[in-house]
């Protein structure tokens, strides 16, 4: 009778895991065994048992067996090849998960609200969102995240950390995800066209984010001031500025900003520096959106046409200037002279006008 309990006891148990019976109490995700929802309990209380630390670039890993693969990637261990751009790599599952680069896969979606995803792990992290666990705090701006991670790749907007170094050119990054995306720059794969200007592009999210120059899309919202973005990054940019912290301070007119690199480009001004040229041209700019910009004329594309004249741009904001001048309301004219009260439809027409009274 002992048995037969102990073996129905055993049975229950198995169907348990079967079930996946192991419940976290803070998400619900639910996991086949003990061991697995100890180790995702730790993407809760964020650097706890990550104890293992990478000496090169200071990544944190829960196992030692987990750091020893990883500095594989450093020490030059890699033995699966891409058959796309022939990037190697040590770890199969690396390889797997760069080859949605090419692909533009995403099979990890959420199922609370559908988004997808290339890597699993980033799916874990957008889980905490709906969770709204956020235990790490910067202590410049007091903006809370669900992990130490995004705690410090969020830091590094501050301080202006770049610790991502490319071997090919030495061009350094504040994410291991850019500095990927700009190998594909040196690997001169390009599977994405754009079916405007047939101007090519080595992963997806590229090419989206190129399109958005012929349509004048601007996805990214702010939910403050309800600005908004063509891209990501300038939004989580254009946050800082609500929250206040200028941390850098230009040594020359005492400017304060809010970003390093916000300071660099400010600094030009006074140099006169323009290290961005054109590779078709040689023209010259201050900033790579500006470099960027004008790198439209050479594709020759203008889907931007005026309803009066007909005249075509490349871009959204040259039609919004361009429609000015046919109009002489004073409405349209937003630029007054403080000397003599004459409006303009351009800032530059009112610096020139200026220029007449100065001298």
């Amino acid at each position: 009778m002992e048995f037969s309990q102990n073996l129905g006891l055993k049975r229950n148990e198995m169907r348990n895991i079967q079930n996946k019976t192991f419940e976290c109490n803070i998400c619900e995700n639910q996991f086949s065994q003990k061991s697995q929802l100890e180790e995702h309990a730790r993407i809760h209380t964020g650097c706890e048992g990550y104890k293992h630390s990478c000496d090169t670039c200071g990544k944190s890993f829960s196992q030692k067996s987990l750091l020893v693969q990883h500095i594989n990637s450093h020490v030059g261990f890699r033995t699966f090849n891409c058959d796309l751009c022939e990037r190697q790599f040590s770890q199969k599952s690396n390889l797997q998960q760069h080859r949605r680069i090419h692909t533009g896969d995403k099979p990890f979606s959420c199922g609370k609200c559908s988004k997808q995803f290339s890597q699993l792990s980033h799916l874990s992290c957008h889980r905490m969102i709906h969770d709204g666990v956020q235990p790490f705090k910067c202590g410049v701006c007091e903006k809370q995240f669900s992990q130490q991670s995004h705690l410090q790749r969020h830091r590094r907007i501050h301080t202006g950390d770049q610790p991502f170094r490319c071997e090919k050119c030495s061009k350094q990054f504040s994410q291991q995800s850019t500095l990927s995306r700009h190998w594909m720059i040196h690997d001169g794969i390009k599977l994405f066209k754009c079916d405007v200007c047939e101007k090519q592009f080595s992963t997806k999210s590229e090419l989206q984010r190129h399109q958005r120059t012929h349509t004048g899309d601007q996805p990214f919202r702010c939910e403050k001031c309800g600005k908004q973005f063509s891209q990501q990054s300038d939004l989580s940019r254009h946050r800082m500025i609500h929250d206040g912290i200028k941390p850098f301070k230009c040594d020359l007119c005492e400017k304060l900003f809010t970003r390093k690199s916000h300071l660099q480009r400010h600094q030009r001004i006074h140099t006169g520096d323009q290290p961005f040229s054109c590779e078709k041209c040689s023209k010259q700019f201050s900033d790579q959106s500006g470099l960027y910009r004008h790198r439209i004329i050479h594709d020759g594309v203008k889907p931007f046409k005026c309803i009066l004249c007909e005249k075509q741009f490349s871009q959204k904001s040259y039609l919004e200037r361009h429609q000015r001048i046919h109009t002489d309301s004073d409405v349209e004219k937003h630029f007054n002279c403080d000397m003599c009260g004459e409006s303009f439809s351009q800032k530059t027409e009112l610096i020139h006008h200026i220029v007449t009274h100065t001298g």
